[in-house]
Order: C-alpha cells, then sequence, then structure tokens
C-alpha cells in the first residue's frame, strides 16, 4: 500500500495519539523506513498493502483476526485496523464511541522509536512489522498520502517532541522523530506556565478547536521531563450537501429509549451494499474521502455487525471486491449527530500484549534516554470526536500516554503511578482515519 522514552524524578511522556478505544482487550500478539519529506506547515485552527488477490482470501485473514479476540494474529497494518476497528467500538452499553485508528498506529509508531529491545518488539508486533525500517517507511507514506489543506478540505497529521532543557537525549532518535515522524521540537521546563500553554496551544490548533474542553485541563505535571505528541484533524465537505430544507425530526430508536432528533434526508442513485444482516452506503467527500454507514437489519445488532470482519473491515477497505452491490435509488435519512468519547485505556494496552513498557523490570526506553534509567508508562488518556450536518463532517482525537521513572537530574520527586450505527471514515487508499459507534446522537 501507499500510504502514512538523574536520580528519582519521575519521566512523563505525553503521546497524543488518535484513536484507541474501550475494550481492546486482547488484540495483541506476542512479540517492529526511511522517509525524507519536512513537515508541512499546520493549520491555525485543526493499506494496506494493496492486495489481497481475491475477495476470498481477505475474508479469510479477517476472520481470522477478528473472531478470536483472545489470541488474533497482526500480521500487517490492516490486520492492525481491523482489530481496533472491531473490538474498541464494542461492549458499549449504550454509550457512543469514537476513535482513529490510523493516528493510533502513527503515534504508537513514534513511541516504538524511542524504546529497545522486547519493548520495541512488542510494538512492532501490535503495529503488524517485523522491524523499524519498514515501519517508518509506511509511516512516511501515510503522511505523504494524507495531507491537505484547501477550501473545500482540511487532512493533517501533526507531531511533536517536548523536552525539558536540562534532559539528555539520544539525538539519533531525535533525528528520526523530526525526519521520518515530521516531529517538531520544543524545548523548556516543562511544569512552568509556559510550556503548559504552549502544549495546548499546539493541541488545540492541531484538532482543530473540537477537544478544547479536554485540552484545557491537559498540562506537564511537575514529573514531566519528556513529551511525545500525535494528532489528526479533519474537515471535509460532501460531495452532495444535503438540503437543509429537507431535514426533519423523527425519531432514533436507541437501546434504552426512543429519541427525536434531526435527520437529513436525500434521494440519490448510488451503490448499495448487502452483508448477511446488514446494509450499508457510502457518502463521499468532495476531497476523495468518504463515510461510510453501516446499518444492522433489524433482528440484528451493531455488536455482531463489530464481530463480523468481512461485514465491516473488509468492506471498508475493499469495497470494489464486494460482491452483493446494487447501483440503486436510495432513500437515505441520516440523523445529525456529534459522539465525543474519552477513557484511559492503560489496561486495554496491557491486554493486547504491550506489557513490558508498563513494567518498571522490564520497560526499555534506552533509545531515547542517554542514561540506562528505570522508565515506565502509567496511564494512557485518549479523546475523541466526530461530529456531522449537512454541510460535510469535522473530526479529530488524541491519546495521552504518561511515562514514570528516575530522570537523570538531581533534583528528586515522587512519582505516584495510581494515576446503535457504526461509521467509518476513510482517507486515501480507503485508510480507516476515524471509525465510530453512534448509540445516541
Amino acid at each position: 500500500m501507499k500510504l502514512f522514552k538523574q536520580s528519582q524524578k519521575a519521566i512523563s511522556m505525553i503521546l497524543i495519539l488518535s484513536a484507541l478505544a474501550a475494550n481492546l482487550a486482547g488484540c495483541g500478539r506476542p512479540g517492529a523506513g526511511n522517509g525524507s519529506s519536512e513537515a508541512p506547515s499546520l493549520p491555525t485552527a485543526a493499506e494496506l498493502p494493496p492486495t489481497a488477490p481475491s475477495a476470498e482470501r481477505d475474508i479469510q485473514i479477517l476472520k481470522s483476526v477478528l473472531p478470536d479476540i483472545e489470541n488474533p494474529t497482526i500480521e500487517s497494518p490492516e490486520d492492525f485496523y481491523a482489530c481496533m476497528i472491531s473490538t474498541l467500538l464494542n461492549n458499549t452499553e449504550g454509550e457512543n464511541r469514537v476513535c482513529s485508528p490510523v493516528n493510533l498506529y502513527m503515534a504508537l509508531a513514534m513511541l516504538s522509536e524511542t524504546t529497545a529491545g522486547e519493548s520495541r518488539t512488542q510494538l512492532l508486533s501490535l503495529l503488524g512489522e517485523t522491524e523499524t525500517l519498514s515501519l517508518r517507511s509506511y509511516v512516511e507514506e501515510l503522511w505523504e498520502e494524507n495531507c491537505r489543506d484547501s477550501q473545500i478540505s482540511t487532512l493533517r497529521p501533526a507531531a511533536s517532541l517536548w523536552a525539558d532543557k536540562s534532559l539528555s537525549l539520544k539525538k539519533d532518535t531525535v533525528k528520526t522523530l523530526s525526519k521520518s515522524h515530521h516531529a517538531s521540537v520544543h524545548q523548556g521546563k516543562m511544569d512552568s506556565d509556559k510550556l503548559n500553554r504552549e502544549l495546548q496551544k499546539w493541541l488545540s490548533e492541531n484538532t482543530g478547536g473540537l477537544l478544547d474542553q479536554q485540552i484545557s485541563g491537559h498540562k506537564f505535571s511537575d514529573e514531566t521531563v519528556l513529551a511525545l505528541a500525535s494528532t489528526l484533524y479533519y474537515r471535509g465537505r460532501w460531495q452532495d450537501e444535503f438540503s437543509k430544507k429537507a431535514t426533519a425530526d423523527a425519531v432514533f430508536h436507541a437501546e434504552a429509549e426512543d429519541i427525536t432528533c434531526e435527520f437529513m434526508n436525500r434521494h440519490t442513485v448510488m451503490n448499495y451494499y448487502r452483508g448477511d444482516s446488514f446494509a450499508a452506503i457510502s457518502l463521499p467527500f468532495a476531497d476523495g474521502c468518504d463515510m461510510w454507514l453501516l446499518l444492522p437489519d433489524e433482528d440484528s445488532s451493531t455488536e455482531e455487525l463489530l464481530q463480523d470482519g468481512s461485514g465491516l473491515t473488509g468492506l471498508v477497505m475493499r469495497p470494489s471486491e464486494w460482491e452483493d452491490v446494487r447501483f440503486i435509488t436510495v432513500n437515505m435519512s441520516i440523523p445529525k449527530f456529534d459522539v465525543a468519547w474519552d477513557t484511559d485505556l492503560t489496561d486495554q494496552l496491557k491486554q493486547m500484549g504491550v506489557t513490558d513498557v508498563f513494567d518498571p523490570n522490564t520497560a526499555d526506553f534506552s533509545a531515547m534516554l542517554s542514561a540506562a534509567a528505570p522508565a515506565w508508562l502509567s496511564q494512557v488518556n485518549h479523546a475523541a470526536r466526530v461530529r456531522i450536518d449537512e454541510e460535510g463532517c469535522e473530526a479529530a482525537a488524541y491519546t495521552s500516554m504518561a511515562l514514570c521513572g528516575a530522570a537523570m537530574s538531581r533534583e528528586q520527586a515522587d512519582f505516584i503511578a495510581d494515576r446503535p450505527f457504526v461509521f467509518v471514515i476513510t482517507g486515501a487508499e480507503n485508510i480507516p482515519m476515524f471509525a465510530g459507534l453512534v448509540n445516541r446522537p
């Protein structure tokens, strides 16, 4: 496919990603490029290996990954995306969910650059890679194929490295993060108001202000000495906008109650996809991206749909290979929605097989830190939001990871480690940028 880690002062690394949600349990397996272009300028407001020879082969691969959540095999980025979408959005108990599979991939790729040994092996394994060079190459392609900024569309990943001015980092790793992952470098006193304001401004600008409520409380603590940040923002107009005159109130049958909300209505000749127990349509954006809507049959559920790899990931990633598709007039009625979600994902990542980085005795961040001081992840937080209306869509997400351990400064600090339809927005080469579950629009 073409695309895109001193005495006892605690180290915190904040890694802003997008995408992972609760219920990732068991998505890991035991257990990996070069880019040269400069990072593009940032806005001030926000394959998949082409591949499979046949749809039958793709379905077999996905079915081998998704149903057995306790012990799946992740052998490629495609498997990673399939596992994420299928599991993060399940077992929601009626709440909305949204995530960004591709930004999660890019952020974990950055994290892997700061690690070594088994810590790196586990991260690469989760990402479906076996060695770092191919991972860098893949991430660079993601950047090249998924950056745009125009009047009708903005699709912008962003990355940054934040370090205390007294911290000694390995220059080669910093260079790699800057070159292959397009990370800008920020230095200063990590717990200062100045750097905290700079961090919040950076996050807000690179998520289009869409997650300002969550960002307002995001800051470096006294223990923070190092941070990584990666975000993804998308804004796009529909290829064919919905008429506001056709928008009308209707009833949405949520799991626990009926809800009256605004529905956008339109009659369009388009591809209509059928699965064993669901129907699906794809709404194109003017920039070439798409929003897929997958609606379970009345006697089925989103849970069943999300467990069916061929019915979800196989369709949105390779629609041209789907057999049951008809070009007909579709009378669509879609609720306007604004879906937001935030959670702590520490336990889920551990259950995915990424365990060493959380253990002080096994975590290896020697690729970033010049001294062999112990450092380990202590918590992972995620927030994401997607909203649509008659004109189009806006979406953003981030995930933060705190790394604790012994720092190289002479100062000391305490270390506390206790701290009913599915949509998928696809980008270049059908890469899943955002995926979500709307239980209450």
